[in-house]
């Protein structure tokens, strides 16, 4: 069973997922390529394996709109090809990035995905979805140190989200949330929804954690998928590394990346958790 947690206050465009998932102290830096893991293994990418967890919400229309509900945070599955995330074997377009990707794409066991779906929006509801690493700012970490996050990014060769029918969108961030007021205080995305499906592109965003009001909040970082109508939404990612001490390689297409500082306003939009079951 996957756990629930219900949804309270959201920021005006970006919300904060649930509470604390993270056992940790302090920000410790990741990387991974992927090449190393058991493809076939389902807890690999959870909280047993790479502590990557699972947030959604429903919208009727567009995110920042009217919130149906919510649901999380659980375990990233793998292998689960309805949902979240998966590690997937070969793309064929450069060998120089391995044979095992991450794959992230849109919640298809929501059925809400389509009108017909139990809350019945027009076109389908918005499927908002991420999968992330949660960990907390201790206030040794408060000290001017930049934390970088860079990818490489590969659209779905099978499933192009740049299908211009199709409003799906992807993105990666760094973001912090103060748990004790319910709101996101740092949010850098970058987004990822037209990255090509014949040709891997290379990305870095950063965040400065100098604010000493930091100390105490969570950092998140990982990847996000916004779609509606199971319109095609997976993004294959690879040589994640997050990083604050330059050991993260230089993204060679560096993207600009947009900064959103929260205050106290809140958009008091409520939910209720619940996960939906394929029939």
């Amino acid at each position: 069973m996957k756990k629930l947690r219900s949804f309270g206050a959201a920021s005006a465009c970006l919300f904060a997922f649930g509470l604390s998932t993270s056992t940790n102290a302090a920000v410790t830096a990741y990387a991974q390529d992927f090449e190393g893991l058991d493809a076939l293994n389902s807890g690999v990418l959870g909280s047993s394996g790479e502590g990557f967890v699972v947030w959604g919400d429903v919208w009727d229309g567009d995110v920042g709109t009217t919130l149906l509900y919510s649901y999380g945070p659980f375990s990233a599955p793998n292998g689960d090809w309805n949902g979240f995330s998966a590690i997937v074997i070969g793309d064929g377009t450069d060998l120089l990035r391995g044979n095992q990707h991450l794959n992230i794409f849109s919640d298809y066991e929501n059925f809400d995905q389509g009108e017909f779906g139990p809350y019945q929006c027009i076109n389908g509801c918005t499927i908002n979805t991420s999968v992330f690493q949660e960990q907390v700012i201790d206030s040794g970490d408060v000290d001017g140190g930049t934390w970088t996050l860079t990818f490489d990014a590969l659209a779905n060769p099978d499933f192009n989200i740049g299908d211009p029918a199709s409003n799906a969108t992807a993105s990666a961030f760094i973001k912090t949330i103060d748990p004790n007021n319910g709101y996101v205080t740092n949010d850098i995305h970058v987004d990822t929804t037209g990255v090509l499906p014949d040709a891997w592109g290379s990305y870095s965003i950063s965040l400065a954690l100098s604010d000493p009001l930091l100390a105490g909040q969570l950092l998140q970082f990982g990847f996000n998928t916004t779609a509606s109508n199971y319109e095609n939404s997976g993004v294959f990612y690879d040589n994640i590394c997050f990083d604050n001490a330059g050991g993260c390689p230089t993204s060679p297409v560096p993207v600009p990346a947009a900064i959103w500082l929260f205050g106290s306003g809140l958009l008091g939009l409520v939910g209720m958790a619940r996960r939906k079951k394929a029939a």
